[in-house]
């Protein structure tokens, strides 16, 4: 029999209302998103850890098929600001703390 592992309840964008606030946001960007919908998306993030669940979601996760450092470069200092500790996981890549 295989082992348990526990439940983790997350935040995800896109995702619609945001429920309950939870230590971990989760942020998807697809194949066909342009630089509009991930600065968009990172926009999201930031409104959630920074308004929406200031002081309790800590940790976001972008799940990406590709990023753009120009966009992150703008945001960046942001989410340092509130204190959000964010890695970027590009499929079929290690994840990398930003």
């Amino acid at each position: 029999m295989g082992k348990l592992v526990p439940l983790v309840r997350v935040n995800v964008i896109p995702g619609g209302a945001t429920g309950e606030c939870r230590l971990t946001l989760v942020v998807y960007i697809g194949d066909y998103d342009e630089d509009l919908v991930l600065e968009n998306r990172v926009l999201e993030a930031l409104q959630h850890v920074s308004v929406l669940c200031k002081g309790m979601t800590r940790y976001v996760i972008f799940y990406a098929t590709w990023w753009s450092g120009l966009v992150w470069k703008n945001r960046a200092a942001s989410f340092k600001k509130v204190g959000a500790t964010c890695i970027l996981r590009i499929y079929h890549c290690p994840p990398l703390l930003l």
